[in-house]
C-alpha cells in the first residue's frame, strides 16, 4: 500500500469517497507536531502531545512501515527527517484533498446537484397535473371537499389559491420545513461567523496571500444575513407563490456557493508556494536562525491556511445538504 493510499481515508475522504472536512483541532495538533519535530522541541519522555497524536494517527492509518510502528512514537521522532517527511506529507494530502478534491470537484458538483434539485422542485411547483396530484395527497383523505376542489381547478393560479388551505391543513409538513430551515439558517450563521473571524486572522498576520484569502472568503457571505433573515422569516409557507419565493432565494444562494466554491480552488496556488517550502523544515537541524524563523512563519501562515480552509469546507458541504433537505421539505408541504 502506498504512503498516500495508506492515508487516504484518515484525511478527508471517506470509504465512500464523499469529503469529510478535517477537525480544527485535528489539523492543529498535526502541524503542531511538525513544528515540534523541526525545532526539537521535548515534552513528556522526550515527546510532545502533539507528536504522540500524530504517531497514533499515522499508525492507525496505516501510513508506517512496520519497523516505524514497532519503533514507537518516540524511536520515530527520533529521526527528525523521517519524522517531519511523514508530517509534511500527511498535510500535502489534506491540503490536496480540501483545495484540489473538495474546492475543485466535489463542492462544485454538489452546487450543481443542488441547483438541480431546485430546478425540478419549482417545475413541479408549475405542472398542473403535478401540483393537482401533490395538493390532494398533502390535503389529506379528510378533506373530501378541499380534494373535490383541488380535482376541479384548470390553472396555477386556482391550485394557488388553494395551496393556502393546504398549507394550513399539512402541519406535519410544514414543521417538517421549519427544522430543515432552522439546521440550515445555523450553518449559514456559521459561514458569517467564519468569514468574520478570518478577516480578523487576516488582520493579525499581516501576510498577504492569507489576506486575499480572507477577502475571498468575506465576499462569499455577502449576500448571506438577507437570506439568514428570510429564512428566520418562514414560520409556514402561505402558498405555492411562497414556496416558489423560497425556492429562488436558495437558487441565488447556490449561485453564490458556485462562485465561492471557485474562488476559494482559485488560491491553490498560493497554499502550493508554502507546501513547497516545506520541504526546507526537513534539514532544519542545520539552518540559519534567520533560515529557522522563515520556515516557522511559514508553517504558521500554512496553518493558518489549512485550519480555515477545512472549518470553510466542512461549512459549505453542510451547507449544500441543508440546502437540498430545505428544497424537499418546500416541495412537501404542498405534496410535490
Amino acid at each position: 500500500m502506498s504512503q498516500e493510499n495508506a492515508m487516504q481515508d484518515d484525511i478527508v475522504i471517506d470509504e465512500s469517497g464523499e469529503f469529510v472536512a478535517p477537525e480544527t483541532g485535528h489539523v492543529e495538533l498535526v502541524f503542531q507536531a511538525l513544528g515540534d519535530t523541526v525545532n526539537a522541541i521535548a515534552g513528556t519522555e522526550g515527546l510532545t502531545t502533539a507528536q504522540i497524536y500524530f504517531h497514533g494517527v499515522l499508525n492507525a492509518s496505516g501510513a508506517l512501515t512496520y519497523t516505524q510502528a514497532v519503533a514507537g512514537a518516540e524511536g520515530f521522532f527520533a529521526n527528525v527527517k523521517e519524522g517531519a517527511s511523514k508530517a509534511i506529507a500527511y498535510i500535502k494530502k489534506m491540503v490536496k484533498d480540501i483545495w484540489g478534491f473538495f474546492f475543485k470537484k466535489q463542492g462544485p458538483e454538489e452546487a450543481k446537484a443542488v441547483k438541480a434539485a431546485i430546478g425540478e422542485t419549482k417545475a413541479d411547483l408549475e405542472s398542473v397535473d403535478k401540483v393537482k396530484a401533490g395538493l390532494k395527497n398533502a390535503a389529506g383523505s379528510d378533506s373530501k371537499d378541499l380534494v373535490e376542489h383541488i380535482s376541479k381547478a384548470t390553472s396555477i393560479g386556482e391550485l394557488n389559491t388553494l395551496s393556502k388551505d393546504v398549507g394550513k391543513k399539512n402541519s406535519k409538513g410544514q414543521q417538517a420545513l421549519v427544522v430543515k430551515i432552522a439546521q440550515l439558517v445555523e450553518s449559514l450563521e456559521g459561514e458569517i461567523k467564519l468569514a468574520d473571524e478570518v478577516e480578523a486572522e487576516a488582520k493579525k498576520s499581516g501576510e498577504a496571500s492569507y489576506t486575499a484569502w480572507a477577502t475571498g472568503v468575506k465576499s462569499g457571505v455577502s449576500g448571506t444575513q438577507a437570506l439568514v433573515t428570510t429564512l428566520k422569516g418562514i414560520r409556514d409557507l402561505e402558498d405555492i407563490k411562497a414556496a416558489e419565493s423560497t425556492l429562488d432565494a436558495l437558487k441565488s444562494h447556490a449561485d453564490v456557493i458556485s462562485k465561492a466554491l471557485d474562488a476559494s480552488g482559485g488560491t491553490e496556488s498560493r497554499v502550493q508556494g508554502m507546501i513547497d517550502n516545506l520541504s526546507k523544515l526537513e534539514g532544519n537541524e542545520s539552518a540559519s536562525d534567520e533560515q529557522k524563523k522563515e520556515g516557522d512563519d511559514n508553517l504558521k501562515a500554512l496553518q493558518l491556511f489549512v485550519k480555515s480552509a477545512a472549518r470553510y469546507s466542512g461549512l459549505l458541504k453542510r451547507t449544500l445538504s441543508h440546502m437540498k433537505s430545505v428544497n424537499t421539505a418546500v416541495g412537501k408541504v404542498f405534496g410535490v
